[in-house]
């Protein structure tokens, strides 16, 4: 056994011939040489194109880097956007229902103003002034009053009335849009055909 352990432990040893010896110190002076000219062309800035090709590429790679960071944001932002967005959309939506509501109440108050209005209107514009001279039970006895009136140069006509008294045919002139109107033209009507008569509202002529 003793023997066996000292056969098994034996020394290795590397022996370099004269030739390798050279091929060793080739290499490293070629090694030498090389980082010397390659120190130069920096130095000078004459680097290769290879080089420089690496350069830019290395470049590019980290510009990519920084372009894929921007596109992909944290996970803590993407997650906070959205409800921010939920946020702005709320108070969009609730100012919006705001407006429409606003706008719903001047509407409703503009034809509530619009539908008082429309009676005055009505009114303004279907209430007329004429002027009543006299007023009759007989049809005959009117109309030879308005005949008598237009030899006056007086324009005139009767209106059949139904009262409590009974049925009466009132003779009257003009067609007047103001009581003021038709009390001055009553006063030159008194003095072209002498009847004294009043302003009251016109109704329209009957056969």
């Amino acid at each position: 056994m003793a023997q066996r352990k000292k056969k098994s432990k034996k020394k290795v040893k590397l022996e370099l011939s004269g030739w390798g010896l050279f091929l060793w110190g080739l290499l490293f002076f070629v090694l030498l040489a090389w980082s010397f000219v390659l120190g130069i062309l920096v130095g000078r800035g004459t680097i290769p194109e290879s080089f420089k090709r690496l350069a830019e590429l290395k470049q590019e790679v980290v510009q990519l880097q920084k372009r894929v960071k921007d596109r992909n944001p944290p996970q803590s932002d993407v997650l906070k956007t959205p409800k921010a967005e939920e946020e702005k959309f709320e108070f969009f939506q609730k100012l919006s229902v705001k407006k429409e509501e606003r706008a719903v109440e001047r509407s409703s108050l503009g034809s509530r103003k619009s539908i008082r209005s429309k009676p005055s209107a009505i009114a303004s514009t279907t209430l007329r002034y004429t002027i009543q001279v006299a007023s009759f039970n007989s049809k005959e006895k009117a109309s030879a009053l308005v005949t008598r009136l237009a030899k006056q140069g007086v324009s005139a006509y009767y209106v059949m009335a139904k009262t409590g008294n009974g049925i009466f045919y009132r003779v009257q002139c003009g067609d007047f849009s103001s009581r003021t109107q038709a009390a001055s033209q009553l006063q030159e009507i008194t003095e072209r055909t002498g009847l004294k008569g009043f302003v009251c509202q016109r109704q329209e002529p009957r056969p």
